[in-house]
């Protein structure tokens, strides 16, 4: 492959238009995008280093799709009852009850209504 800015021989400039005027890369792999079908360029450093999208190149199956999504799901949170007030909480988390804010069964601060 020739770098990018230094000079190349007529035979290699013309192998080099030819394949990006055709659509396809020197590995062998069709190019796509808005750029694969250059016809004229300013200069073969140009034309070289044109890029295209990412996409993939198979549909994923509904079933792949469907086995991957198996994790997302949404779980009930844990929850702990207080044993001084009774109520239900989140563990570690300060709750409210009757105008004072409870944190492990002590109280924390009284609230102003």
């Amino acid at each position: 492959m020739v770098a990018v800015g230094k000079a190349c021989d007529e035979k290699t400039c013309d192998f080099l238009r030819k394949e990006i005027y055709l659509g396809h890369s020197s590995k062998g792999r069709w190019a796509s995008g808005t750029n694969a079908s250059i016809k004229t360029t300013k200069s073969i450093g140009e034309a070289i280093n044109f890029t295209t999208m990412a996409h993939p190149k198979r549909k994923i199956s509904t079933q792949r799709r469907n086995k991957r999504r198996t994790h997302y799901k949404i779980i009930a949170p844990q929850l702990s009852t207080c044993s001084v007030t009774g109520m239900k909480h989140l563990p570690h988390h300060a709750y409210e009850k009757d105008g004072k804010l409870y944190y492990q069964g002590k109280i924390v601060m009284v609230l102003k209504k």
